[in-house]
């Protein structure tokens, strides 16, 4: 019995060490000019070859920004660079790599990014929350434990405007963002009004429900989705947006939002279990 309880115990003191050394891997930035040149500059970047990463796009004076995942980033910059809107808006690029990242890692990064920096007052290119629902993932919590690294990484470069990364988590800009994604009957509403908007349908739309059940951050989502251009198409795949909710705000919230010393201040054990969302 002895034996058995000093097995368990190093294989629980082997994984707390295994977690705490995970976490402190330093993320690694690239960076480059997002022209021809800055762009063959990482052709040859053995480890950048078909890996999963984040990548972000911004211009000389860090006011606009557009982040993305793909596991060629290569290919996926010059897809971009072919694209003359991004070709004149951006000038640099910078690439967040991590040798444990997998393709659920990258998206969920992507998604969490994209709220940052329309926090962090920045011009976020993106038209919607990211390119895939939110979703659980195996040691979730754990990769959540790296977003804050991956901010004070992005914040050693000139990346950020806040620094202090769980002030802007707790920021009335971060809790109400229009990039807050939605659950999927909210979905279904946004997806219905732009649909009859774009068929030119004549009318109103009244949406009611209950204080807490999300109608303002549908509200506040279908004016950016509005305002990017965003469209449905007969072959839309509900995969390609995102689809969780931030259940807890209501519109009385918005009016007479809650210090960052109020029990609704996000912790740093939110954003591990993902309870922040």
């Amino acid at each position: 019995m002895s034996v058995n309880i000093s097995i368990l115990r190093f294989f629980s003191s082997f994984r707390l060490i295994y977690n705490i050394l995970n976490t402190l891997i330093n993320v690694e930035l690239i960076e480059g000019s997002f022209d021809d040149t800055g762009i063959s500059e990482i052709d040859g970047v053995k480890k950048l070859s078909y890996w999963p990463v984040v990548y972000l796009l911004h211009d000389d004076k860090k006011t606009k920004i557009y982040v993305g995942e793909t596991c060629n980033i290569s290919d996926r910059l010059r897809q971009h660079y072919r694209n003359d809107e991004k070709r004149n808006n951006f000038q640099e690029y910078a690439v967040l790599l991590d040798p444990s990242m997998n393709k659920s890692v990258i998206l969920d990064y992507e998604q969490f990014l994209i709220r940052l920096y329309g926090a962090d007052s920045w011009l976020v290119d993106n038209k919607n929350a990211g390119q895939s629902p939110s979703h659980d993932y195996y040691k979730r919590s754990e990769y959540r434990k790296k977003i804050e690294n991956i901010w004070k990484k992005l914040a050693s470069h000139s990346l950020v405007n806040e620094e202090d990364y769980f002030k802007l988590i707790n920021s009335d800009f971060f809790k109400y963002s229009p990039y807050s994604s939605l659950n999927s009957e909210q979905e279904q509403i946004k997806e219905k009004v732009i649909r009859d908007i774009h068929r030119f349908k004549e009318g109103s739309f009244v949406i009611s429900g209950s204080a807490g059940t999300g109608k303002t951050i549908l509200a506040l989502n279908l004016l950016l989705s509005l305002k990017k251009g965003v469209r449905y198409s007969d072959e839309y795949n509900i995969d390609t947006y995102s689809i969780k909710s931030d259940p807890g705000i209501t519109e009385d919230e918005l009016l007479n939002p809650l210090d960052n010393k109020s029990s609704n201040a996000i912790s740093k054990r939110d954003i591990e279990e993902g309870r922040e969302e």
